[in-house]
């Protein structure tokens, strides 16, 4: 599991760019598509890789949304009250954190899994940093 962190260079970052440009114009906002090609290349405990990051944008074209923390992803999963058909989860570890280990990653994906539709698709990465955690969330909001 895992893999050495290697910058992504300016063409492929580039490509990438493009790629979601002609996929899908201006449905998301560069920002946001820069954020997620920088989620790709930090990936290094759990990988995320583009082929998912697509996937995932195709379910969240219709609508998305996006969460820095799980309360506030907690909060819109009461409030929705239905399955997701789409979720990328990114979640930066703290080094000195327990959960930082398979078993801990699982019982993670599981809790958020359990909101998902049977056929809704699932992408989960994450990285260790030696700062605070951090979490992203981005969740597809397409037709029921």
């Amino acid at each position: 599991m895992g893999r050495e962190w290697v910058a992504f260079s300016e063409t492929e970052k580039s490509y990438m760019v493009e790629e979601i440009i002609s996929r899908f114009g201006t449905t998301f906002s560069g920002e946001l598509v820069h954020r997620l090609i920088h989620i790709l290349e930090s990936s290094v405990l759990v990988e995320i890789d583009f082929g998912d990051l697509i996937d995932s944008l195709e379910l969240c074209k219709k609508g998305d949304v996006v969460f820095e923390n799980r309360k506030h992803l907690d909060l819109f999963l009461v409030q929705h009250q239905k399955k997701l058909k789409g979720m990328l989860v990114y979640r930066e570890y703290n080094v000195s954190d327990p959960q930082l280990n398979p078993e801990g990653f699982s019982d993670y994906c599981k809790h958020l899994r359990m909101h998902m539709h049977k056929e809704g698709l699932f992408g989960f990465g994450c990285s260790v940093t030696l700062d605070e955690e951090s979490e992203f969330f981005l969740v597809g909001l397409g037709d029921d």
